[in-house]
């Protein structure tokens, strides 16, 4: 399965919608079962645009939308807080956390995340991470991380140990991770 954490600024925002568009037209050339992107931030009519950009690619076969703050998932999340209290706090690893379980729900036995916001995704980026960690697929990797640049005029961004690293773990494992993510020598 494909893992489509999104916040809803990166499809209704008119600068970020372009990449979005992108990412839903690499996607669908990908060989994958399943789709799951799940839905941060926003209302229904939120949820709307996103179903409909995924029905105007030709994805609506393969992507499953679940909207976190949709009816339901308050006491979803009240009842897995007994076991992982950290399911309340929310934000991309819960996310990530949810759409892990909506993937294995539908059977998928493996999973490449993918940030809504890369602009220049395509097709062969998503293949060359699902290789390294499908079933009966190649090297059989239990994890994968891509790197990509995300370079601005005025800045380079992108911290994988904050941003994805940590909230994942923080979402599947009830513990706290410390580690420095900058060396004495950064300014």
């Amino acid at each position: 399965a494909v893992v489509l954490p999104t916040f809803n600024a990166e499809f209704s925002d008119p600068e970020n919608r372009p990449g979005f568009e992108n990412i839903m037209k690499s996607l669908a050339d990908v060989p994958v079962g399943h789709i799951i992107s799940g839905l941060d931030g926003g209302t229904e009519e939120y949820l709307e645009t996103l179903i409909g950009i995924v029905r105007d690619h030709g994805l609506e076969d393969k992507v499953t939308v679940h909207h976190n703050f949709g009816p339901g998932f308050e006491k979803l999340y009240a009842e897995i807080a007994e076991l992982h209290p950290s399911i309340q706090t929310k934000g991309k690893g819960r996310n990530m956390f949810m759409s892990v379980a909506v993937a294995k729900a539908l059977g998928a036995t493996s999973a490449v995340f993918v940030d809504a916001d890369i602009r220049t995704l395509d097709a062969s980026y998503v293949t060359s991470l699902a290789r390294g960690v499908a079933k009966g697929g190649g090297i059989q990797l239990d994890f994968c991380k891509a790197y990509y640049p995300r370079v601005t005029p005025d800045k380079a961004n992108g911290r994988v140990q904050q941003n994805l690293v940590v909230p994942l773990v923080s979402a599947l494992e009830d513990v706290a991770i410390m580690q420095a993510v900058s060396s004495p020598h950064d300014t």
